[in-house]
């Protein structure tokens, strides 16, 4: 089912042109999904889960579809959509866009893990509280903006494609400057369903954050904390900015407007605040966070009905 609030521009390219651009093929029958991008060990679960392998100009995508609470959905992995573990500053991030465009889809749902400050660090000494979050662990944000420090070389199309569009096509449909609105990051209608649904689990709901992201795949430095905190962010992550920046030039140029919703997994106190951090110990926290994700999916394909 179409969502009611979404709408949709006249298309820049075409859908046989935009897949000629980008030599999108093998892409999975599936309606106006809504399309679930996260970690390995924090994806909900799927009924009648099915795989495919779409090829595109950037690689090849590894994709799982199918439904929650009967709404088409789609699943990318953002590390592990080649087959093998890919680490934040080596995600295939325009080969993810140009796919998640080309399903066209109802609304997109980016999860990422944060690093933030729960404001009461004991186990650390006397280290004052630094982000005004205070999220803990376990606990669900919604992303109303960034801090990029992420280079995004990797996430701006190259001229073999560029010469592929006419002049026209590229005045209109591709971005010179991969503006961010905040409508882009976060949008209206689709965070007042997230925020009723992290209420009906009885969760913990905070005002929307703002995250300073970095090139990863390092986890930030005290000093990187206590400037990010000066310049008003809540909390640390690594993927968000290369991502979006991605997805809003893929989407420009298939005239989509879909609303896409950031969503932040808290799974570790930042590690200038906090002992020295082990991948093992934040994927163990998102793991241990999938009843809950699944439960807050749930309940959020049913408010966007």
């Amino acid at each position: 089912m179409e969502m009611a609030s979404r709408k949709k521009r006249s298309a820049v390219l075409s859908r046989e042109h935009y897949d000629s651009v980008f030599n999108i093929s093998n892409l999975p029958d599936i309606s106006n999904p809504l399309v679930i991008i996260s970690g390995t060990a924090a994806a909900p679960k799927l009924e009648n889960e099915r795989k495919s392998e779409v090829i595109t100009a950037f690689g090849k995508v590894k994709l799982r579809y199918g439904s929650i609470s009967n709404r088409n959905v789609v699943l990318l992995d953002r590390h592990n959509s080649t087959g093998r573990y890919r680490a934040p500053d080596s995600v295939p991030y325009r080969a993810h866009a140009v796919t998640i465009a080309a399903l066209e889809p109802s609304a997109i749902v980016t999860l990422h893990a944060l690093g933030a400050d729960p404001g009461k660090l004991s186990r650390v000494g006397a280290v004052r509280k630094v982000f005004k979050s205070g999220r803990k662990p376990g606990e669900l944000a919604v992303i109303k903006g960034l801090l990029p420090g992420t280079a995004r070389s990797k996430t701006i199309f190259p001229k073999s494609i560029l010469d592929k569009v006419s002049a026209e096509e590229y005045n209109k449909g591709f971005l010179i400057h991969a503006g961010l609105p905040n409508s882009r990051l976060c949008g209206p209608s689709l965070k007042k369903k997230a925020v009723a649904a992290i209420r009906s689990m009885g969760g913990r709901f905070a005002k929307p954050i703002v995250v300073q992201t970095n090139t990863g795949p390092e986890y930030e430095s005290s000093h990187q904390v206590k400037a990010a905190s000066k310049a008003g962010a809540d909390a640390f992550a690594m993927t968000h900015a290369p991502e979006v920046v991605a997805l809003a030039q893929a989407l420009k140029a298939r005239g989509s407007d879909a609303e896409l919703l950031s969503l932040g997994l808290v799974t570790n106190y930042p590690e200038g605040l906090a002992k020295e951090l082990k991948h093992e110990e934040v994927a163990g926290v998102a793991e241990k966070s999938g009843k809950s994700l699944s439960r807050f999916f749930s309940s959020f394909v049913k408010e966007l009905k």
